[in-house]
Order: structure tokens, then sequence, then C-alpha cells
């Protein structure tokens, strides 16, 4: 009569603990990758939100002027919480269209280990002619 062995073997105990601890190192590389995935989410949406606020506003500017687009810079809290980014404004006369202006904002800005993001480019046609 064989023996009544009750209970798990060396083997398969190692072999269970094994596919855990791959399956909680998984776990762990993907909680990491969704945290930079937002933290780059959060960094665009707030870049794109100020970008298409300084397009709107320049729409109320019956037209924008070069010396507005000077003006425009990032909010303080934008520039505190995200690293370096730097913002570029330009008006310039819509080459082959009489009496439109191109209105462009380029953001840019680094991530926290230094790799420099893809820049947010946003840009609008307004009617008017170029003043100083």
């Amino acid at each position: 009569m064989k023996p009544d062995r009750r209970g798990f073997t060396i083997l398969e105990c190692s072999i269970a603990l094994m596919v855990l601890l791959l399956a909680a190192s998984i776990v762990a590389e993907m909680a990491g990758w969704s945290v930079r995935e937002r933290m780059r989410s959060e960094v665009r949406l707030a870049a794109t939100e100020w970008a298409a606020g300084v397009l709107e506003d320049a729409r109320q500017q019956h037209p924008p002027t070069t010396e507005w687009a000077r003006r425009q810079k990032l909010p303080a809290d934008i520039a505190e919480r995200y690293g370096t980014p730097s913002a570029i404004v330009t008006v310039a006369p819509e080459e082959g269209s009489d009496g439109f202006l191109r209105v462009a904002v380029k953001v840019t800005w680094q991530l926290a280990d230094g790799k420099p993001e893809a820049p947010l480019e946003l840009m609008t046609l307004v009617r008017g002619v170029l003043r100083p």
C-alpha cells in the first residue's frame, strides 16, 4: 500500500514561486510605464490647452502683431511643474494668400529623464495685415 502523501513537493513550490515572481515583475514594469505615460500625457495636455488659448487670443487681436507674439509666455505653473519648457509664438503673412496671417505656436520640453519630447505645434490663420 502506498503512503498517503499530502501537500506539494519542493519542485512544485519552486515552479509556482517562479511563476508568481514573473507575474509580479510584469505588473511592476507596467505600473512604471503607466506612471511615465501619464506624466507625458499631462504635460502634452497642459501645453495643448495653453497653445489653444494663445491661438484663440490671436483671433481676438484684430490682427495680432509681432509684439503681441513676443509677449506670449508660458504660465509660471507650467514652467515650474514641467522642467524646462519653452514656447515660441510667431505671426507672419500667409504665403500665397493676401490678407491672411499665420499664427503659429511651438512648445518644446524635456521629460524627467532629460530626453526631449516631440514638440507641440499648432497654427491658425487670421484675417489681417501684419503690423510691427
